[in-house]
């Protein structure tokens, strides 16, 4: 590392600024104008379980899944993400009060 990035480093400003830039995207977050991206990574991965084992269920990690609008806004999210980008493959949804299973029709 260079000399002046050290200094950098060493100086209080930069604390300074991090500390600010933490807490401004801390209450950003808090406020829901930024996002995550943990539903974007639940998507993916439960993408790739449909197509591992041809049937996922959907749970959004809200309530550590317990909260039915989160799922199914979740469910919502996962139908338009195959619509998109999987428009080939079938996909049934059951939705049992809220549990939501997404099983992959083989033709």
């Amino acid at each position: 590392m260079n000399s002046e990035k050290q200094k950098l480093i060493d100086s209080e400003e930069f604390y300074k600024n991090r500390e600010e830039k933490f807490y401004k995207r801390k209450l950003e977050l808090e406020a829901g104008l930024r996002a995550t991206g943990r539903t974007t990574r639940l998507i993916d991965h439960y993408v790739q379980e449909l197509f591992k084992k041809g049937r996922v269920v959907l749970k959004d990690h809200h309530k550590d899944g317990s909260s039915v609008p989160a799922n199914e806004r979740l469910s919502s999210i996962f139908e338009d993400r195959m619509n998109r980008e999987h428009e080939e493959t079938t996909v049934k949804y059951n939705n049992d009060r809220g549990t939501i299973t997404a099983i992959m029709i083989r033709e």
